[in-house]
């Protein structure tokens, strides 16, 4: 099974647009410890298929499925604008061009 809490993609993005090195989850971490004695979280989706959540249990997001599930939906005649190349180099951006 993949589980990412990677989250050097929003690192890179912070210090290309901010000049600033941070660790994203360490500062996370921090503020809220600093602000808060208790979190209660929620988990919501936007599923086409509800019957395999009932069947196989909440499944965390593979990123060659969601690639893929780009890659059909933009690189067509709806969105002439972006090609494939634009779209992997999009991926390559976010950190996930090798699927983790």
């Amino acid at each position: 099974m993949w589980y990412c809490d990677d989250l050097s993609w929003l690192d890179n993005i912070i210090r290309s647009v901010r000049g600033l090195d941070v660790d994203s989850k360490e500062l996370l971490a921090e503020r809220l410890g600093d602000r808060y004695r208790a979190i209660r979280a929620f988990h919501g989706t936007r599923t086409a298929d509800l019957e395999s959540i009932y069947q196989r249990g909440l499944a965390p997001l593979d990123p060659k499925v969601v690639q893929e599930k780009a890659r059909q939906m933009f690189v067509s005649d709806t969105f002439p604008e972006v090609t494939a190349e634009r779209l992997q180099e999009a991926i390559e951006r976010c950190g996930y061009e090798k699927g983790g």
